[in-house]
């Protein structure tokens, strides 16, 4: 981290007033087969939100990762949520990652989103995700999607299409997401993903595009163990066609005040 990403680090963090705040910290275990090639990832990471005031929520992410046969590295996130009308709010997050061909060197999210319905209980987002990689691959990504919520829970979708330079491949993805339960009770989530991963493998001597499905499966479960703290686990589980199948799993605690 560079002094300017420190000091945008050092303003967000201060910006931070006396209000609810949640802090997480978890575990995540990838085992990849063939184990020979990909091995094991493991990644420890934390999270800080804090509400600033009924209309924004400021939130601080970072992630330590341990993987086969590469250095360590991290990722830092600095993002908000921000109500800017009735109707009207906005995702951002900008995120910064030490020198790895996995992580981004620069990350920059933004979303909105549009409640409508008589209850407003159904809302509509767009976004878009601009990333840049230490091995000089840039990333955009338009998506698109709904989110539906009812008595218990909430169900989603959203699609995804990015562009990938240099190559100029298109790879696209669809997701499905139930969340089932309630706040300080507990929450269920099913998810499930599918598309293709695309781009030009320019690191051999001959280069070629790759370019294969995958489908992907998620498990995670949150609940509260008291008035302000719990635990959480998830289990998934990544098939990429002809290439790796990848079970993961995560642990982990958080505590609010």
């Amino acid at each position: 981290m560079n002094l300017s990403h420190f000091l945008l680090l050092v303003i967000f963090i201060s910006s931070f007033c006396f209000s609810y705040s949640r802090f997480e910290c978890f575990y995540y275990y990838d085992y990849f087969d063939p184990i020979d090639n990909y091995g094991t990832y493991k990644t420890y990471g934390i999270r800080y939100f804090k509400k600033i005031n009924d209309n924004q929520t400021n939130f601080f992410e970072y992630y330590f990762n341990d993987r086969y046969r590469e250095k360590k590295s991290s990722l830092f996130s600095l993002g908000m949520y921000k109500d800017w009308t009735k109707d009207l709010y906005t995702y951002s997050a900008v995120s910064f990652g030490t020198k790895s061909d996995y992580l981004p060197k620069f990350r920059l999210d933004n979303e909105f989103n549009y409640k409508t319905g008589k209850e407003k209980n159904l809302v509509f987002s767009l976004g878009t995700t601009y990333i840049s990689y230490h091995n000089g691959y840039e990333d955009f990504t338009f998506s698109y999607g709904i989110n539906y919520y009812f008595r218990s829970g909430v169900f989603s979708y959203k699609r995804l299409n990015s562009n990938i330079n240099p190559g100029g491949t298109n790879p696209s993805s669809d997701l499905f997401s139930l969340g089932l339960g309630a706040e300080k009770k507990s929450w269920l989530y099913l998810n499930y993903s599918y598309g293709n991963q695309s781009y030009l493998a320019n690191f051999y001597s001959l280069p070629f595009i790759f370019d294969k499905d995958f489908k992907f499966y998620q498990v995670s479960y949150r609940t509260w163990l008291s008035s302000n703290r719990g635990f959480m686990i998830e289990y998934n589980y990544l098939d990429l066609r002809d290439t790796y199948r990848k079970p993961g799993f995560m642990v982990g605690l958080f505590y609010e005040y």
